[in-house]
């Protein structure tokens, strides 16, 4: 009897519902869940506007959230698309209310709007692609619990130049309050190229980045047996630590000093003021351009040395940067600490690169092969490198 008095309570709410669509509306959907945290349900449908999705007469699909209230039900909020249209609850995590998600889709591609229904609505798209961006979560910080971001895309116009490129803005979302409030307040600025996210040192280690070309045009590469590497970040106050494990089955270095670059070598690129210059193609004062050498594990010590002459602040990191190189199997271990100023460390993002160099033989000039990190990467350029993440800020 109380399950029949339920279905005739459901059937009789379901019908005052359908009194407040439009005359010719289909209803689609309907679920019942708690938008907003404050443990009570709220009704969301959805409804194809005069006749349904993929019809001649269709006009779009609607989404309404409605509360109800002592005097009945009233429309809080409603999402119009054009497209078909489902809904569903999703948990984004534990703290945030569950998000409503929309899955639309129409002829020319879909995406998901995700609404989250608090005191102020919400709104997030996700297009995972390059020409706008997403809302993502991932733990990055390594403390057990998944943070939420955004990342968006838009040309920008570099110094006058006709030239338009894309630039990156990421936001950080942070449940306060009851509301998602971003953190911060400006998105960082980024290249929309590889984006590495760097743990606290405390925290689990994390996944190594393996570094390989796909392929050479040098007819010396033999495989990543003969190059490649695998590599983590970590943080630690103002120390930036990078854990590099490269595989090497031959190690030729002869020289010291700028003498380097003709052997065996690492070259850590690190832009620290990447607002300041995003468009800059060269090499400025706040570029730091660092070479490592293992040595050769006879005569010839580890080296670090400064690769970018105009800049005193690189000049500064590389005579504080502390090395331990460690031959393995196959190859070597580089465990390097960048000691930076907290000025600097506070900017949260910085443009990155690591470049791998090999040489089999010994002779003088360039090294015969390397690999990267990003793969199109110019050491002279900095727009080409990608971005690190310093997760705690």
């Amino acid at each position: 009897m109380n399950l029949f008095l339920l279905y005739i309570s459901l059937f009789l709410k379901l019908n005052s519902i359908s009194g407040l669509l439009p005359e010719d509306a289909v209803l689609t959907q309907t679920i019942k869940g708690d938008c907003t945290g404050d443990e009570s349900e709220e009704i969301i449908v959805v409804y194809d506007i005069d006749a349904r999705f993929g019809t001649e007469n269709y006009q779009g699909t609607c989404v309404a959230i409605l509360e109800e209230t002592e005097e009945g039900f009233v429309e809080v909020f409603k999402y119009r698309l054009s497209a078909d249209t489902k809904v569903r609850f999703v948990k984004i995590f534990d703290e945030l209310p569950p998000f409503v998600e929309v899955q639309w889709f129409h002829s020319a591609g879909g995406g998901n709007t995700y609404i989250c229904y608090d005191e102020e609505l919400k709104r997030f798209r996700e297009t995972l692609n390059i020409e706008s961006g997403g809302l993502n979560k991932e733990d990055i910080d390594g403390d057990g619990r998944e943070e939420v971001f955004s990342v968006e895309f838009e040309l920008l116009q570099c110094n006058g130049e006709e030239d338009e490129i894309n630039a990156g803005f990421l936001t950080f979302y942070k449940w306060i309050k009851n509301s998602l409030v971003s953190s911060p307040e400006s998105p960082y600025i980024m290249r929309p190229v590889e984006t590495y996210f760097a743990k606290s040192r405390g925290g689990p280690v994390p996944n190594l980045l393996t570094v390989s070309p796909e392929e050479s045009s040098s007819d010396d590469y033999a495989g990543p047996g003969d190059l490649s590497c695998k590599f983590y970040i970590t943080i630690d106050t103002t120390l930036l630590v990078i854990n590099i494990m490269v595989s090497d089955d031959v190690i030729v270095q002869g020289g010291i000093g700028k003498d380097i670059v003709n052997g065996d070598h690492l070259i850590i690129l690190l832009d620290t003021d990447l607002e300041k210059d995003f468009c800059s193609k060269l090499l400025d004062s706040d570029d730091v351009v660092i070479g490592i050498s293992p040595g050769n594990f006879i005569d010839i010590s580890p080296d670090v040395v400064n690769l970018n002459p105009v800049s005193i602040l690189s000049e500064n990191v590389a005579k504080n940067t502390e090395i331990q190189v460690t031959k393995q199997i196959g190859g070597y271990r580089a465990f390097v600490e960048l000691n930076l100023s907290k000025k600097i460390f506070a900017k949260g993002i910085f443009g990155l690169g690591i470049i791998l160099c090999d040489r089999d033989k010994e002779s003088s000039g360039t090294p015969e092969v390397q690999t990267s990190w990003p793969v199109s990467i110019s050491k002279k350029d900095p727009t080409t490198w990608g971005n690190l993440y310093i997760a705690e800020y």
